[in-house]
């Protein structure tokens, strides 16, 4: 997506393929997710959490949250092209910016380290690391059975949506403002002093 935005000349397969390849990305978490969320054990063991699959209508429902996953990775993937392509340390700075408010939340509920047993520094290194794992993941493919208590939690995977949403205007505008009229450059140089 990134090369196509700077291309001259787009074609329908280029297009094509980047979108058969965000549904691709959107099928293998929405097939987890419903394979989780219809399993009779799973269900039994943990009704407030899994049941969100109707009985009837599987197949309808599948298909739709395919294409929201998609159309979720597509804006995402479009959010973080135009960005790279207007200036690529405001794209890092997004970035960090959003993990930070994530850390913040966890910390904030007294939930940053993770659930996998280790102690000493071995439990903050694989803290952080799959904290950042889990967040980058949910962001860039929307996988719902990361809504759990244990991973992002239901409250912060519907603000990560709607924030993720919220990037792909910004982008939009940030591009529209300040990425040079030509679109061929990568960096451009602007009223600020961001430089790359």
């Amino acid at each position: 997506m990134y090369a196509l935005l700077g291309s001259d000349n787009v074609t329908l397969g280029a297009v094509g393929t980047i979108v058969s390849s965000a549904m691709s990305i959107a099928f293998a978490p929405t097939t987890i997710s419903v394979d989780f969320d219809t399993d009779p054990v799973r269900r039994l063991l943990g009704p407030n959490y899994y049941g969100y699959m109707p009985n009837e209508n599987r197949l309808l429902v599948f298909v739709l949250m395919v294409f929201m996953s998609g159309s979720h990775v597509l804006m995402k993937l479009l959010a973080c092209s135009l960005m790279l392509r207007v200036n690529k340390i405001w794209f890092w700075m997004y970035m960090a910016m959003d993990m930070g408010v994530y850390f913040l939340y966890k910390i904030a509920r007294g939930d940053f380290r993770y659930w996998v047993p280790f102690v000493g520094i071995g439990s903050w290194a694989v803290s952080i690391l799959s904290r950042i794992g889990i967040k980058v993941i949910t962001d860039f493919t929307l996988i719902v059975q990361f809504r759990g208590q244990m991973e992002l939690g239901g409250m912060y995977w519907t603000m990560n949506m709607i924030l993720n949403q919220l990037f792909c205007f910004i982008s939009v505008f940030l591009y529209k403002r300040f990425a040079d009229t030509r679109n061929t450059i990568e960096n451009a140089h602007y009223e600020f002093d961001f430089n790359c």
